[in-house]
């Protein structure tokens, strides 16, 4: 089986279980780790055989999801199928003409992952957020150093030159 091959049989199964969004958010994610093994040297098959089958992963999907909407009051039936079709959801789909870059535009952002293992997009919040304040620590500091430089080096300097214009301004005579 290959890659186009899995995420059909994979797509149609969470269709079954699930809206269309949710379904596309776990074929996003099978997509990118394939393509990540396969970036890392792996053959395209040898990275399929490992997964399982993707009715199997789409029921452990689903039951994960089912047992989670059991204990949310706010949701009364996630699991029924949302109102778009798998048809109208994309008739290419069923002419062979598959489309991984059609996945990528369910991204929320910008994706990160370390050795093929997605890193959970608050893990990245965070990292940016200490990364600006040491780039706006850096700045300060900088700011800091130009300041010591002009009132301890520069200041000093402006002056001894004011003075002896000054004083030979005095001693020649000129006012």
């Amino acid at each position: 089986m290959d890659k186009k091959e899995f995420l059909q049989k994979l797509e149609e199964a969470l269709l079954e279980k699930m809206d269309i969004s949710d379904a596309a958010e776990h074929i996003r994610y099978y997509n990118d780790y394939i393509n990540n093994e396969v970036a890392k040297g792996r053959s395209e098959e040898e990275v399929i055989k490992k997964l399982q089958s993707p009715r199997l992963i789409a029921k452990s999907i689903t039951s994960n999801t089912d047992r989670a909407n059991k204990y949310d009051s706010n949701i009364s039936n996630r699991t029924e199928k949302s109102h778009y079709s798998y048809d109208n959801y994309d008739n290419n789909y069923h002419n062979n003409s598959y489309n991984d870059d059609r996945y990528k535009s369910y991204s929320s952002g910008p994706t990160f992952s370390i050795n093929g293992k997605p890193i959970n997009g608050t893990v990245v919040k965070i990292v940016m957020f200490i990364i600006g304040i040491l780039i706006v620590g850096l700045i300060i500091a900088a700011l800091g150093l130009i300041a010591w430089v002009a009132f301890n080096i520069l200041l000093p300097i402006i002056l001894v030159v004011l003075i002896v214009s000054l004083i030979r301004s005095i001693f020649s005579g000129k006012r």
